[in-house]
C-alpha cells in the first residue's frame, strides 16, 4: 500500500481591527441670530456615525458624519443647545481577508473648545473611524497516516469549532408618542442599548428578536429638560451557512448610527419623536465533534522525519448571558447639586480577565449629570463609575473568550449626603472556551532510499521498568503496539511493575 496522510482541520474566529485612520475636527459654530448669545457653555460634545461603507479591492470607502453640539446657558438663565454638521469620506485600507464581514465604526477621541465671542464657539477635536471584521481560520493537522509500513500514535479529543459565521446590517425605525404637551424645541443627547430577547437557528437562517432602547434627553421651548424611553422592536433573519439548532450560538447586535428628531402633531398638544436606527449583527455558530490527532508516527520500513509543533485547541465551551447590578455612591458634593435635570449613563469600557478560576470582568462607565446648584443655577458634571463582575467558571483551564459588556437600564437617587446613588444593570454577553496544547505532528516524510535493517530474531526479550512505555518500545525495537500486546497478551498500554516483555519481529 502506498504511503497516505490524512488530514482534518479545526476552524476558529478571528475578531480584530483591521484598519483605523483619525479625522480631526476643527469647525467654528456660529449661532444663527434666533438663538441667543452665549454666556456660559455645559457642554461640548462631538457625536460620529457612519453613513455608508463600500468595499473595494483592499479598499473601504466610509463617508461619515460628525455632528458637533453645544449646551450653554443664556443671558436669562435658560438652557440652549445648537449643533453643526459636517461630512467627510474616509479610505481605509486591509489585506482583503474580510470581503463578507467588515462593519465600519466611528468614535470620539476628544473635543475641545473656546469661547472666542458671545456668538462663536470654536471646536477643536478628533475622532477615529475603525473597520473591524470576522475572519474565518482552519488550522491544518494531521488525523492518519497508513502505507509503507506506518504506524501512528494519536488521540482523540472532542473539540470545540467554528462552524459558520456571518454578519448583516439592517435599519430599524419607529415614530414614538411621548407624553408631554411642551414642544420639543431640541434633544440634547441620546443613549442606547440593546437587548437580544431569542435567538433561534433554523435550516441555515438564524432568526432573532429584540428591542433597542432609546434615551432621549429633549429641552422644551420653555428650556425645560426632558428625559424620554423608547423602544424599537428588532427582528431579522440572518441567512448563516449551515447552522443548525443544536450549534453553541454567539449574537452580538450594535448600533452603528442612532438619531432622534422630535416631530409635533398639527394638534399640538401631543409630541413625537421620530427615532431611526442602523444597526450590525455578527453571528458566531460552534459545534462539538471529535477530532483525531496523530502525536508520533513512524515506519518499520524505512527512516521517519517529523515536524512537530504545540495546537491549542478549544475543548469545552461555555456560553455566557448574564446581568448584574452595579450599586454606586457617587461623590458629587463638591458641586453641590441642589436638583437633577439629567442623568444619563454611556460610553462603557471594559476588559475580561482570568483568576482563581473566576472570570473577571471589570471597567467603567462614564455619567453625565446635567443639575441645578444651591443658587438656582445650571450646570453639568461627569463621573467614571467602576464595576467588577466576577463569575465562577466550570472550566479549571480557560483558554480564550469572546465576552463584552453594555449597559442595560440604569437609575439614580439624589442622596442627603452629598451623592449620587446610581444602580446600573450591565449586561454580560458572550463566550468562554476551555483548551488545552498538545504535540501534534505537522509533517511526516519517508525517506525511500534508507531503509529500515531487519532483525533475524523472531522474537527479542526486553526487560521493562515501571510506567516505561509501550510505544516508545515498539519505537525503538521497529514494531508495533499491536503486536507487542498481542504477543504478551496485554489488554492495554500500562505497565505497572518491572516485567518480561517479548518484543516480536514483523
Amino acid at each position: 500500500m502506498d504511503f497516505t496522510v490524512k488530514k482534518d482541520s479545526i476552524s476558529v474566529c478571528d475578531s480584530r481591527v483591521i484598519s483605523c485612520a483619525e479625522h480631526t475636527v476643527d469647525c467654528d459654530i456660529t449661532l444663527p441670530e434666533y438663538m441667543p448669545d452665549v454666556v456660559r457653555v455645559l457642554r461640548c460634545c462631538l457625536a460620529p456615525s457612519v453613513a455608508s461603507q463600500q468595499i473595494s479591492g483592499d479598499r473601504i470607502m466610509t463617508e461619515c458624519d460628525c455632528t458637533a453640539s453645544v449646551i450653554y446657558i443664556c443671558e436669562q438663565g435658560k438652557i440652549h443647545c445648537f449643533e453643526q454638521t459636517e461630512h467627510f469620506g474616509k479610505q481605509l485600507e486591509f489585506n482583503g481577508e474580510y470581503q463578507e464581514s467588515v462593519t465600519v465604526s466611528a468614535k470620539n477621541e476628544f473635543v475641545n473648545y473656546r469661547v472666542s465671542s458671545s456668538r462663536k464657539i470654536e471646536i477643536h477635536g478628533a475622532v477615529t473611524v475603525t473597520a473591524a471584521g470576522l475572519q474565518k481560520t482552519q488550522r491544518e493537522i494531521i488525523s492518519g497516516a497508513e502505507g509503507d509500513g506506518m504506524t501512528v500514535r494519536a488521540q482523540n479529543l472532542n473539540v470545540c469549532t467554528l462552524s459558520s459565521f456571518a454578519g448583516k446590517t439592517f435599519s430599524v425605525s419607529e415614530t414614538c408618542e411621548i407624553n408631554s404637551n411642551e414642544k420639543i424645541q431640541s434633544v440634547l443627547s441620546v443613549n442606547h442599548f440593546i437587548r437580544t430577547d431569542e435567538a433561534k437557528a433554523i435550516h441555515g437562517k438564524l432568526f432573532v428578536r429584540g428591542e433597542l432602547i432609546v434615551r432621549t434627553v429633549c429641552l422644551t421651548e420653555d428650556s425645560d429638560i426632558r428625559c424620554f424611553e423608547n423602544s424599537v422592536a428588532v427582528n431579522q433573519i440572518v441567512d448563516v451557512p449551515d447552522i443548525v439548532e443544536e450549534n453553541i450560538i454567539q449574537t452580538d447586535i450594535n448600533a452603528t448610527t442612532v438619531s432622534v428628531r422630535p416631530r409635533s402633531e398639527q394638534s399640538g398638544d401631543r409630541g413625537l419623536l421620530d427615532i431611526e436606527a442602523t444597526l450590525y449583527i455578527a453571528v458566531r455558530a460552534y459545534d462539538m465533534r471529535e477530532l483525531t490527532l496523530v502525536c508520533d508516527a513512524y515506519s518499520t520500513k524505512y527512516e521517519t522525519e517529523n515536524e512537530m509543533r504545540t495546537v491549542s485547541i478549544n475543548t469545552s465551551c461555555e456560553k455566557m448571558y448574564d446581568t448584574f447590578l452595579c450599586r454606586e455612591s457617587v461623590d458629587v458634593s463638591s458641586v453641590g447639586i441642589q436638583k437633577v435635570l439629567s442623568f444619563e449613563c454611556s460610553n462603557i469600557l471594559s476588559n475580561v480577565s482570568v483568576s482563581d478560576g473566576s472570570i473577571c470582568v471589570s471597567g467603567s462607565i462614564t455619567a453625565d449629570c446635567i443639575f441645578e446648584d444651591s443658587n438656582n443655577d445650571i450646570n453639568y458634571v461627569t463621573r467614571q463609575i467602576p464595576f467588577e463582575y466576577k463569575h465562577p467558571s466550570i472550566f479549571e483551564n480557560v483558554s480564550s473568550s469572546s465576552i463584552g459588556a453594555s449597559v442595560s437600564a440604569y437609575n439614580y437617587a439624589l442622596g442627603t449626603n452629598g451623592a449620587l446613588d446610581v444602580r446600573i444593570e450591565i449586561l454580560i454577553n458572550g463566550l468562554v472556551f476551555s483548551g488545552t496544547e498538545a504535540k501534534a505532528v505537522t509533517e511526516i516524510t519517508l525517506d525511500k532510499s534508507k531503509c529500515k535493517s531487519v532483525k533475524t530474531a523472531s522474537l527479542t526479550v526486553y526487560f521493562a521498568d515501571e510506567n516505561e512505555s509501550v510505544w516508545d518500545i515498539a519505537r525503538h525495537y521497529n514494531t508495533t503496539v499491536e503486536a507487542i500486546l498481542r504477543e504478551n497478551r496485554m489488554q492495554n498500554e500500562e505497565i505497572n511493575h518491572c516485567c518480561k516483555l517479548l518484543i516480536p519481529k514483523i
